[in-house]
């Protein structure tokens, strides 16, 4: 054991992380003063050596967490005079003439018959020894193959570090399995068929997130992906200190202050809905602003994902709910999921005044949390008159006194708190009750989500496209299915058609500005709905100059993803 040092400027999150591990210190599995590594192999061969004699120690970067790699390091000695305080010789082996092999990109999905086909190799940019030549072969059902095209590769582009080349083969449209041959390389299997994109979102719909679903259980046959996670949401932030992540407190805002709130207090009724940030357990408010936004406009142009049903999903607010895949229960999965973004911001919106923020997690060693959600917190309210080993149910509710309730911060990568409720979100409120009154198991929900849309209804958004467009497909619907709503005699569905109406110009029923006009066919004359089906045939989407035929804009976060999907 070795005790820590004390390090002013470290983090109060990281010190108390440190703290819970304790002063336990993995040992090397090796030390010497120079180290050969992979030395039989000459492409990953590498030496390194104490230039001044200090002992160098290897480690098992898993000993500190399930992700870390092989750890080398010199302790740093107090004896070594001016600036110098370690000096290693690093010396890889260099292959002369080495040149990185070539890889062939393709679509795995595959490709529909009548559209652009090509596959794209990236080369090193000193190769210059390369097949010229790349070949297509159609793989039969006794398994055997017969090459159906072959083709010298284009011109080189060069573009970021390495250069590419294309293999065209859009020429080839017969239904089939494929795969492409190029120099020693085979590649994997892939289909031509018209049904390629039909089914291609289901995983990602009804798997990846299903299993992103927050305060509820989510279970596939035998396996449970996790139970019902942080029952126990949630406790106004501390606004001492910054968080981990970039997260913080920015004072308390008006509106949670009007409802009563102040620091440390836990808010009843914010444990609904939302989904995982990426990668860790927090509630990010902007993120699922964006998530709730696409899945409704997609639903909506998409006729609810086919009508796509995979999912049983019961929501309980006491327990959070079951959600169990492979079992249809009526009503869409992409219709649910809207749903069950809703619910979270509607849940903060009626305890706080407002939305936006992060629900975070209190302590970093809960943030590093890999295992199921649902053990990242004991999931019942702290209360700090009780011991950490007490456990006590008060009118039916479960307190405890250990202080792992997620926290509910105002700054950061979650977005600011703003009072009320913003347009987008009002929208986004009455596009999932326009898809939701159609299912008797989700119609008392969407009517109480829609009459919140309806006491939110500005005049002033009269002439806002999608303010105007949510709400004439959410009254349509609510009256065919003869299902009241606020304000009903005021601002019926006639009353929105004829809003609607007054903004059906040629620059509106165009999809490069407004795609959701494509949910809108029901709505619309002949004439209009062709003047829709004009704009789609006339897209022309331009791509920057880069081999792989989709925007790319260097510099943008997360790789540019955003810029890429909306090209």
């Amino acid at each position: 054991e070795t005790e820590r040092p004390d390090l002013p400027s470290q983090q109060w999150y990281v010190k108390e992380w440190n703290t819970d591990r304790g002063n336990d210190q993995p040992t090397p599995f090796a030390t010497g003063y120079a180290f050969a590594f992979s030395p039989e192999d000459e492409e990953t061969a590498i030496d390194i050596e104490a230039a001044n004699g200090d002992l160098m120690e290897l480690y098992d970067g898993r000993n500190r967490a399930q992700n870390g790699w092989f750890v080398l390091s010199t302790l740093i000695q107090a004896t070594h005079p001016g600036d110098l305080a370690a000096k290693w010789n690093i010396r890889p082996h260099v292959k002369e003439g080495w040149v990185r092999e070539p890889n062939v990109g393709f679509s795995q999905v595959g490709y529909t018959p009548g559209q652009e086909k090509f596959a794209v190799v990236e080369l090193d940019k000193w190769d210059e020894n390369y097949p010229k030549e790349m070949s297509l072969y159609r793989v039969n059902a006794d398994g055997s193959e017969e090459e159906v095209c072959k083709k010298e590769l284009g011109e080189t582009t060069a573009w970021m570090r390495f250069k590419y080349a294309r293999f065209d083969f859009t020429e080839v449209t017969e239904a089939g399995l494929y795969r492409i041959h190029y120099g020693d390389y085979v590649g994997e299997i892939f289909p031509i068929a018209k049904n390629v994109y039909d089914r291609i979102w289901h995983t990602t719909l009804s798997g990846f997130l299903a299993v992103q679903m927050d305060h509820i259980a989510v279970r596939e046959g035998y396996k449970i992906w996790h139970g019902a996670s942080h029952m126990d949401d949630g406790v106004i932030g501390d606004r001492s200190a910054s968080w981990f992540d970039g997260m913080s407190m920015r004072g308390m805002p008006d509106a949670i202050r009007a409802k009563g709130y102040k620091g440390e207090d836990h808010v009843e009724g914010l444990n609904k809905g939302g989904w995982f940030d990426a990668g860790d357990f927090d509630l990010q408010m902007s993120r699922n602003n964006q998530v709730l936004g696409d899945l409704v406009n997609a639903a909506e142009i998409c006729g609810r994902a086919d009508n796509y049903d995979d999912l049983s999903v019961t929501w309980d607010d006491a327990t959070g709910g079951l959600v169990e895949m492979h079992r249809p229960d009526g009503v869409p999965d992409v219709v649910q999921q809207c749903i069950h973004g809703t619910k979270q911001f509607l849940a903060e919106y009626e305890c706080l005044g407002g939305t936006g923020g992060t629900m975070e997690t209190r302590y970093l060693r809960q943030y590093t949390h890999l295992g199921d959600p649902s053990s990242d917190t004991d999931g019942y309210i702290y209360d700090s008159t009780l011991a950490e080993d007490e456990i006590v149910e008060r009118d039916g509710k479960v307190y405890s006194g250990v202080p792992d309730d997620r926290y509910f911060l105002t700054g950061g990568g979650g977005g600011g708190f703003s009072a009320g409720l913003s347009q987008g979100l009002v929208n986004s409120f009455a596009g999932t009750a326009y898809m939701a009154v159609d299912y008797p198991a989700t119609r008392e929900y969407a009517t109480y989500l829609f009459n919140v849309c309806m006491d939110q209804w500005n005049t002033g958004w009269s002439s806002n496209w999608d303010s105007v467009v949510q709400f004439a497909l959410a009254s349509d619907a609510f009256e065919r299915n003869n299902v009241a709503y606020n304000k009903q005699d005021t601002y019926n569905a006639a009353y929105f058609r004829g809003l609607l109406n007054n903004l059906l110009t040629d620059s509106n029923l165009n999809v490069g500005s407004h795609i959701n006009v494509l949910a809108l066919k029901h709505l619309l004359t002949d004439e209009q709905w062709e003047k829709v089906g004009n704009s789609v045939a006339n897209q022309n989407v331009s791509v920057n100059n880069q081999p792989y035929g989709v925007n790319f804009t260097s510099g943008a976060s997360w790789g540019a993803s955003p810029n890429t999907y909306s090209g």
